[in-house]
This record gives C-alpha cells, structure tokens and sequence, in this order.
C-alpha cells in the first residue's frame, strides 16, 4: 500500500492499565516484554523503569494489538492508543489555600491569605469532579514554582508520549538533542532544594488544581500544624485522599497515605510527571 504524500503514518502505543493493588509490576511486565520483543529481561526492565505505563511504541496496529492481547493473556490490562488519541495534560492551577471539607474542596476567591473561609466568597469544588490525585518530592535547581503548568495540547503531547516512548525503546530519556555539558565548578552549582507537590485532577480537565508544599497555607490544620512545611504536606494529601478513597493515585500519594518515611520521593521531575502523565491516560 502506497501512502499518500504528506500524510503522517499513525503511530501506536500500548499502555498499561494501572494495577487494581497500586503496585508496579515492573519484574512481570519485564519478562512479558522480553519474549514479546525479542530482548533481554534487564533491558525491558529499564525500558519500564524510564517510561512507566507506555510499554510499547509501534507503526502497526497489528503489533500493538498482538502484545496487548499478550499480556491480558498474562493478567495484565492494557489498552492501545493512537498518537492522535492521546489526552493533553490540563493546566494545573496553583493554589495557595484551601479546605478539604465533606462537601468538597473549597478554595478562596477573594481576599488575603489571612481571610478565613466564607460561603459566598470561596469556591466549592465537589470531590466527585476529581480522577487522579498525584503527590511526590524530588530535587530541583530552581525552587521557584512557575504560576500554572500549561497544557500540553496537539503537537506538544505527542511529542511527550514519544519522548517517554522513546525512551522505552532506548533505555534513555530523549527531549531533545544533548550538547555536552562544560564542567562547572562545585562552588558554582546551582543549590538545589527539595520540593513537594500535590496535584489534584478532574475527569474533564478543567478544575485541576496544583499546591507547592512550601508555598501553601496550612492552617487548616488548625492545632495538627506542625513547624515543617513537609509535615504539613504529609498532613493535607491523605486529608485530601479521604474524601477520594476511589480515585487513582500514584505511588507518592499512596505512600504519604500510607505512612512511608520516603515512598514519595522522585528522582526528578521527568520520572514524576512521567508516571503522573501515564495515570492521566487511564483516568
């Protein structure tokens, strides 16, 4: 078959479900991707490692199908998407007080952080709006966080999910070309400091909202805050979770809930919004 001129053939991935347990069957899925490609186990362990739930990144529909059927054989759901299907990331707005109440998240619309909540004057965000809830640290060199992630709409989404995709293929992490990087000296490094952050998304992607753990007011918490900016954070998402005890969560958010000294911690952005993105697909 001859393709016409100009037209972009369509491009397939297979991505996982996420598990019913919270877990990431990362050793399983290895051994599946292994027969299933022809390569080593270790290999198709860092491939998972590096692009979470995009397990596969094909031009043919066939083969996508072949490896999903594969491994619902093996217990594993999946589901295939065209490049053109896959769902932009919303913007997240960032808030810097809130109230997670029975009724639902509200949020203040007007006055100073020291205004206390008001009927009339804040916003009400019913728990029921809301799919996927994200939280997790990491390391980053610039601790200043931007005012709202901008969504990554058309060209820009597909290019994320190959990206992630490629690096499923590679083992390496590829958003553009790499320059070689000049040595520079230990005195001049940029400090980096450990951020925390809270991400709660709707199903339509229009009430998505983001706190910066150490930019957010905490008093909420009323005589339960504490000193740390990062106790107080660990304090707010499973506040949050308890009104969502359905929703789909990433492995930080179920970490904080369950306590974990460190289960939330990143090894940067790009694995935490990785994980977060695949989540996105199957909320």
């Amino acid at each position: 078959m001859i393709e016409e001129k100009g037209k972009e053939k369509e491009t397939y991935f297979v991505i996982a479900r996420p598990d019913p347990s919270g877990r990431f069957p990362l050793l399983e899925l290895a051994k599946i991707l292994s027969g299933a490609l022809s390569i080593t186990v270790q290999d198709a362990a860092v491939r998972l490692r590096r692009a979470w739930g995009v397990l596969h990144k094909t031009g043919s529909v066939d083969e996508a199908k072949a490896l999903s059927r594969q491994l619902a054989a093996n217990g594993f759901g999946s589901v295939v998407l065209q490049s053109s299907s896959i769902k932009a990331f919303p913007t997240l707005k960032v808030i810097k007080k809130a109230l997670p109440s029975s009724e639902g998240l509200i949020i203040p619309e007007a006055g100073t952080m020291d205004t206390p909540y008001a009927r009339g004057m804040d916003k009400l965000v019913p728990w029921d709006r809301f799919s996927l809830v994200c939280a997790g640290g990491f390391f980053e060199e610039d601790a200043r966080a931007p005012a709202e992630e901008k969504p990554q709409e058309g060209p820009s989404a597909v290019k994320i999910i190959t990206s992630v995709a490629l690096a499923a293929a590679t083992g390496m992490p590829s958003f553009g070309k790499l320059r070689p990087k000049k040595a520079v000296p230990a005195a001049m490094q940029p400090r980096k400091d450990f951020n925390c952050y809270l991400d709660i998304i709707s199903r339509d992607g229009l009430a998505c909202f983001r706190v910066c753990g150490g930019a957010f007011d905490y008093s909420y918490l009323g005589g339960r805050k504490e000193p740390s900016a990062l106790l107080n954070f660990r304090k707010l998402v499973p506040d949050v979770l308890h009104f969502l005890p359905g929703v789909l969560r990433n492995r930080g958010a179920r970490a904080i809930a369950d306590g974990a000294p460190d289960g939330f911690k990143y090894g940067d952005r790009q694995e935490y919004e990785g994980e977060r993105f695949w989540l996105f697909q199957n909320s």
